[in-house]
């Protein structure tokens, strides 16, 4: 894009960039984060940019993660995590045909490798009315996800899940 002089630096330019007076800027720039509208409850915020490829849909990716409550007298607490002892790691596709809550299907689609992000997910793009076992009904959720890898081969070879209700689990959730 182009920058005119009286948006850049003016009639003054920027001598110790090298920049001179009166100078029209061409700026190349790439969108790498969309924040969603203010009126809509889920959020994605960029904890840390990633450094390696894009996910796309379909594509399988590793990721780790750690589940929140939002909100409640329970606010704060843990209800599952990826990074917890003896956890295979967690392997999902990313985009509408993923195996995982519709915020998930939202807030991972275009990550970088190695980039981490806190998706605030509301009830409707989570559990809404269910029961979870520690995920009260109508809970608001705040994940934070961070893409490991791409799953190598075929685009959605593997399918995953987030935590769902598991009656034979001691923690009440399992992996699907």
């Amino acid at each position: 894009m182009r920058v005119p002089p009286s948006l850049a630096y003016g009639e003054r330019g920027e001598p110790t960039r090298g920049i001179p007076g009166s100078a029209t800027l061409i700026v190349s720039a790439e969108l790498v984060d969309i924040a969603p509208a203010a009126s809509d409850n889920f959020l994605i915020r960029r904890k840390k940019a990633g450094t390696g490829p894009v996910i796309r849909n379909g594509q399988a990716g590793h990721f780790h993660y750690t589940g929140v409550l939002a909100e409640g007298d329970d606010a704060g607490l843990q209800f599952d995590s990826s990074r917890m002892p003896d956890r295979p790691k967690f392997v999902t596709k990313v985009g509408p045909m993923g195996s995982v809550i519709e915020g998930w299907k939202k807030g991972l689609q275009g990550m970088r490798v190695g980039e981490i992000r806190w998706l605030k997910i509301p009830p409707e793009l989570g559990y809404g009315s269910q029961d979870q076992g520690l995920i009260p009904p109508n809970s608001t959720l705040i994940f934070e996800v961070e893409l490991m890898g791409i799953e190598p081969g075929a685009a959605g070879a593997v399918g995953g899940g987030v935590p769902r209700r598991a009656s034979g689990s001691p923690r009440g959730i399992e992996i699907k």
